[in-house]
């Protein structure tokens, strides 16, 4: 267990930002729901606010096949080719997965966003954080919503991560903050002492702490 808990990672990685990010229109942005926590450090130590970006990963419906892609706030829906082929599956059978996915996504995003200004990111530096990345794949489509919103500089920022996460985001953003890349690494929770441990209301509070 690299990290006691997910609030620890974030001020942890808050040292580590507070370093590079130098603008005066920076935004947190946290994908949830392991990512609210480890933001909020993060957005304290910038004096920026925080917002989410709602990921959630696409599935054939009705199978245990891995993840094949993502889906994130606004529409953006990024495909993992190589998952694709190696299961010989066409983008036509995500079609149900897809629709229930998106519904599951904008409630959910409401949840998080009630009485909150739309997400508008344009013109602003933003630090894009989760609480660790495997495949890369979720990080992916957030970064692909982030630009497609307007951001003018971008940095993701992870206590954790695969090596070969790292490398699939990297040539997608201005730079790449991360911790720890331990081996092997298969799921984010054993970077973890403590399980995530916050109700959706919590992570809501935590939010709305420095929402804009």
């Amino acid at each position: 267990m690299s990290f006691q808990n997910r609030t620890v990672a974030g001020e942890q990685l808050a040292e580590r930002i507070f370093k590079k990010v130098h603008a005066q229109k920076v935004l947190v942005l946290a994908i949830p729901r392991g990512g609210i926590p480890v933001a909020l450090p993060v957005a304290r130590k910038l004096n920026a606010p925080l917002d989410v970006l709602v990921v959630r990963k696409l599935t054939p419906e009705g199978t245990d096949r891995p993840a094949t892609g993502a889906l994130s706030a606004g529409g953006v829906q990024l495909l993992d080719g190589d998952t694709m082929e190696w299961f010989h599956l066409a983008p036509h059978t995500l079609n149900e997965s897809h629709t229930l996915q998106m519904q599951a996504l904008e409630k959910q995003e409401q949840g998080y966003r009630s009485g909150l200004h739309p997400l508008n990111l344009s013109g602003l530096t933003v630090v894009l954080i989760d609480d660790g990345m495997v495949t890369g794949a979720t990080m992916r489509a957030a970064i692909q919503a982030v630009w497609y919103l307007g951001a003018k500089h971008l940095v993701v920022a992870v206590p954790q991560a695969s090596r070969e996460s790292i490398i699939a985001v990297q040539g997608l953003v201005d730079e790449v903050v991360c911790l720890e890349t331990p081996v092997p690494y298969s799921t984010v929770r054993d970077g973890y002492a403590e399980p995530l441990g916050f109700t959706d209301a919590e992570l809501s509070s935590m939010l709305r702490e420095l929402s804009v």
